[in-house]
């Protein structure tokens, strides 16, 4: 990491399997992976921070595996625990007199196994929300466009990693399925939601979610540039006045 940044601590919890004698931890020396018997299946997490000035951190990073086995290397820690990963963020804009909101999801295209240190991910979809409700967060109604309309329909049973920046303290309360996530809706079962901030520029996840911000930012200046009208849209619900799908050939 260049020299102008704080120092990062990463932090791996988790609890265990009931009161315990020992903790035992198993080092995996050629994939840099650390295996832990005890752990309670689910509850391993991997936090990356830095000291604030105020002296508090400042979480970069939290992650939730799906076994007992983990990296402090967040990039390994995804692909060590998921088959697939996608960023969401929605950006909220103001356009023609209304409030927008902008959803923008990127994935990578192919298993997280499949790749090496550089990991490639590119756009997959974005919507944009008319109107969202005061007192309902947008970020929550993106990631129901997303999950519900991308992930969801593909009952695909693969482990799908969701990297969001927003809801950090609820995220595990959504991944218990203890919670929706919004409104009605509950994660699928092979979903699992990370925080991630997109000023860690050394994760995979932190660039993907400042890709989600810039192409958001694109496509509201796409938007003004171009003067577009607001399509006519018949899918409004309790929590705004619709939405509609953006192809990213559109806005380039």
């Amino acid at each position: 990491m260049s020299d102008e940044k704080k120092p990062r601590s990463e932090i791996i919890t988790f609890e265990t399997k009931g009161t315990v004698s020992k903790i035992t931890v198993v080092y995996d020396s050629v994939h840099g992976v650390f295996h832990f018997p005890e752990a309670e299946p689910k509850s391993l997490f991997l936090e990356r921070s830095y000291q604030r000035n105020s002296g508090k951190p400042k979480v970069l990073t939290s992650m939730a595996a799906r076994s007992n086995n983990a990296s402090f290397d967040p990039d390994k820690f995804l692909q060590n625990n998921y088959d697939y990963a996608i960023s969401i963020d929605t950006n909220t804009k103001q356009y023609k007199g209304h409030k927008i909101s902008i959803c923008t999801c990127y994935h990578v295209p192919k298993r997280l196994s499949a790749y090496g240190s550089d990991i490639p991910f590119s756009h997959l979809v974005s919507y944009v929300i008319l109107s969202p409700i005061d007192g309902v967060n947008p970020e929550q109604i993106g990631w129901s466009l997303v999950i519900e309309n991308n992930i969801r329909p593909a009952k695909n049973p693969s482990r799908i990693a969701v990297i969001v920046d927003s809801e950090k303290d609820a995220l595990p309360n959504y991944n218990l399925r203890e919670k929706p996530y919004f409104a009605e809706y509950y994660l699928p079962d092979n979903t699992t939601m990370h925080y991630a901030s997109d000023k860690d520029r050394d994760s995979l996840a932190g660039q993907m979610l400042k890709m989600c911000h810039n192409a958001a930012n694109q496509l509201h200046n796409y938007m003004l540039v171009n003067e577009l009208s607001m399509p006519l849209l018949q899918n409004a619900c309790e929590y705004h006045k619709g939405y509609f799908r953006v192809r990213v050939s559109q806005y380039k």
